[in-house]
């Protein structure tokens, strides 16, 4: 039993052997860095990724500081689970499951080796969070760690680890000129750790050559945990700091509108640095995108019974305006590059019904707020590469909140 447990940890661990891949080979560590870390949000995933101007949940704050003004909140704390790939995985996780004996999980694990992409892809992600917010002053803290693949989609390719740390701060005022009619504005500050399997600027991995080694020594929980850490220990380590500011602007106006505006991610880059076998280390910048986002809202705010039964939110985002006029906004696929779209719709005040295109591939979710709980689930298709011709995957997201982040 304890070997088939540590078999299907190693599954999600171990794909490909680091020995037999030069660094040359391996991709930029920049390559997965598309942008600045953000804790996961089912909500704003389920929405095609829009929400810019939409009433500051937990992660619209981090789309727009000025989502946080005037909110009172608490996620006490926030926890999400996203895995990649499924509709090619699933099959092989239930083969490790219904295995009886050592040579089916490890052809299992082959299978799963066969079924891993090319390039740089996402494989598992885990987020916890905690926050507070306070009309005008917001604090929280998140942990991620981020499991990806990368090498040419065989036996060869690895699995890397990005851990981050986000201690983000943001300041905020909404002014009411009237009932109808608000300006909300925001300034968010944040304090960013990084921890990423990358040496001299490539990124490094673990091999699946090694899945034997440490199945071999895996009779006990303590024979398994010593070769993992084993494995661990040869990997090198990039770890580096960044202190991303973003501000945003909010307009509130009749009839549900909402206007936003926000400068994401100034001065994001972070300063890295990395040991090398002989003691010394090495620095150097990982470089993520400065962005300026708009976006748009509408949100029937209801009367009477209604409000009770049927609220429903649309929200419309192009991001990284620069990018699109610097890359050439003529391009094929280039306008659907940068716009993200979805609607959400409040039932019975508890039962939530989302969709959405991000970068025009279908998102939908489902959602359940009773009280201080909040249960989100996402199923979308993330995009690598120009849209609609790029290579894509499948992912699935769990939230749970505690607290209050409406």
């Amino acid at each position: 039993m304890i070997r088939k447990v540590v078999a299907v940890c190693l599954l999600s661990l171990v794909l490909a052997d680091l020995a037999a891949v030069s660094p040359s080979q391996f991709p930029s560590a920049d390559s997965t860095m598309i942008s600045s870390y953000n804790p996961t949000s089912a909500r704003t995933a389920a929405m095609g990724g829009a929400g810019l101007a939409v009433n500051g949940t937990y992660g619209a704050r981090f789309l727009n500081p000025a989502n946080a003004a005037g909110v009172f909140g608490l996620s006490v704390p926030s926890l999400s689970f996203t895995a990649y790939n499924l509709r090619n995985n699933i099959p092989v996780v239930k083969d490790v499951i219904s295995s009886t004996d050592e040579a089916g999980i490890l052809d299992s694990a082959v299978g799963f080796i066969n079924n891993i992409p090319g390039g740089v892809k996402d494989f598992m992600s885990l987020d916890a969070g905690a926050g507070l917010a306070m009309k005008f002053f917001s604090f929280s803290v998140d942990a991620n760690a981020d499991i990806f693949t990368f090498g040419p989609g065989d036996i060869s390719s690895n699995i890397g680890v990005d851990i981050n740390l986000a201690l983000t701060s943001i300041f905020s005022y909404r002014h009411e000129f009237s009932d109808d009619l608000a300006l909300s504005v925001g300034l968010g500050v944040r304090a960013m750790y990084k921890n990423l399997t990358a040496d001299d600027v490539y990124l490094t991995g673990i091999g699946a050559t090694t899945v034997s080694d440490v199945f071999n020594k895996s009779e006990d929980l303590q024979g398994a945990g010593n070769a993992i850490l084993e494995v661990l220990s040869d990997i090198p380590l990039s770890v580096g700091w960044a202190f991303p500011v973003s501000v945003g602007t909010k307009l509130e106006v009749p009839y549900g509108f909402s206007f936003a505006l926000a400068l994401n991610n100034i001065n994001g880059n972070y300063d890295m640095r990395v040991r090398q076998k002989d003691g010394s280390e090495r620095s150097y910048v990982l470089e993520t995108p400065m962005t300026l986002d708009i976006g748009a809202s509408w949100s029937w705010g209801n009367e009477g019974m209604w409000k009770y039964l049927f609220k429903p939110t649309i929200a419309v985002d192009f991001v990284d305006i620069v990018g699109f006029f610097r890359n050439g906004p003529l391009e094929r696929g280039a306008f659907v590059d940068h716009l993200r779209m979805g609607a959400e719709v409040y039932l019975l005040t508890s039962l939530i019904a989302r969709a959405g295109l991000d970068r025009g591939y279908f998102t939908c979710g489902l959602g359940l707020d009773i009280f201080a709980v909040t249960l989100d689930m996402t199923y979308g298709l993330k995009a690598y590469g120009p849209s609609r011709y790029g290579e894509c995957l499948d992912y699935l997201t769990v939230r749970v909140n505690i607290g209050l982040d409406r």
